[in-house]
């Protein structure tokens, strides 16, 4: 009976909208001196570009100048093979692949929604707080020719919001964060013929 009181009880769903918790600059030392850099320096780059477009100015601490008051980009993170949001835990593809798949808004791209595979997961703190964020690679749609074999592209099955992609990822990719990602996915691989 305990159990189905717990699922009565109520919950917060707007918990991912209360401000995040505040480090002092030991906590942040502390962190970064566990961290370690990026798997691909382009990585580093990548995420410098996306704080620069949705967030402050972010200068790179491999530039020649900064200007005094900058905020600059540590060059380490914490990398995790999964990370708890609102009850629901994601991995990154090499740890539980069935849990990479994922349905997420674009950010930037108002209500536009992509999926993808999240292939990495860092964790960083900046400006004395903490921030998650997630290397997704998006899902290869068909080609043309071979969408016209695809049940769920036409009426009334494209009302079930399911895609038949390739299993090879697209090259191209999002860099996201907790609140951009809307739920898993189902993915089925299918076998190899022969």
């Amino acid at each position: 009976m305990e159990e189905l009181i717990g699922i009565l009880e109520s919950h917060n769903v707007y918990s991912f909208m209360d401000p995040p918790k505040s480090m002092t600059d030991s906590e942040v030392a502390a962190f970064l001196a566990k961290a370690s850099e990026f798997e691909d320096c382009r990585h580093y780059s990548y995420l410098l570009a996306y704080l620069n477009t949705h967030d402050s100015h972010y200068c790179s601490a491999y530039s020649l100048y900064i200007p005094m008051n900058s905020l600059v980009l540590p060059t380490t993170v914490q990398s995790h093979r999964h990370y708890t949001f609102d009850e629901w835990t994601y991995h990154c593809k090499k740890s539980i692949e069935s849990s990479s798949h994922i349905y997420h808004y674009i950010p930037g791209a108002g209500s536009g929604t992509s999926t993808g595979c999240i292939i990495h997961i860092w964790q960083v703190p900046l400006e004395n707080t903490m921030r998650m964020f997630f290397f997704v690679c998006k899902h290869q749609p068909l080609p043309v020719n071979q969408q016209q074999w695809n049940p769920y592209s036409k009426f009334p099955c494209n009302l079930l919001c399911t895609e038949h992609v390739l299993q090879a990822l697209s090259p191209s990719f999002y860099i996201i964060e907790p609140q951009h990602i809307i739920c898993h996915l189902a993915a089925h691989k299918l076998p190899k013929p022969g």
